[in-house]
């Protein structure tokens, strides 16, 4: 949809940035029905990605209160979390959406990350551990490991 020479360049763009090279995150620019025209992520394109209740949609007026929202996707089971903007004609009116989901598997790794937080290091208490915990529902809170096998909830985890 729009103009083709704009979409062309997009696609080149995309096509030949870095950003297809990594699986995170995938950034996309949706239609205001949905429809994924762009993507770091080739396969997404045409597809149908809903931002009603999984996204955590902001705008500049709201950007200082933002609290992401968890959810499972309904293709994987994974837990996501997708960060999504409006995108505005000049005249305001709104033309489309431009969607990040972060891949939680790879934010988790972050934080367990033998990085040196400095003056903030004496905030990870005696162990330095970190962990991902988000609720994905009203009901379901989880705790985001890479393999629940091998890397156990911390002793004081219960849902």
């Amino acid at each position: 949809q729009g103009a083709p020479e704009a979409h062309a360049a997009l696609q080149i763009y995309i096509e030949t940035s870095s950003l297809r090279e990594t699986s995170e995150p995938v950034v996309s620019i949706l239609t205001t029905g949905g429809i994924i025209v762009f993507s770091t992520s080739a396969g997404r394109e045409g597809q149908y990605q809903s931002l009603q209740n999984t996204s955590t949609y902001f705008t500049a007026d709201r950007a200082d209160r933002i609290e992401p929202n968890f959810y499972r996707s309904p293709l994987s089971g994974d837990l996501m979390i997708t960060l999504a903007t409006p995108i505005e004609a000049a005249t305001g009116e709104r033309i489309g959406a431009l969607a990040v989901d972060l891949d939680l598997l790879a934010l988790d790794q972050l934080i367990r990350s033998t990085v040196d937080f400095g003056d903030a290091s004496a905030y990870l208490g005696l162990t330095g551990q970190t962990y991902l915990v988000g609720r994905t529902s009203l009901v379901e809170t989880n705790f985001i490991a890479p393999n629940p096998r091998y890397c156990r909830p911390p002793q004081w985890w219960h849902q």
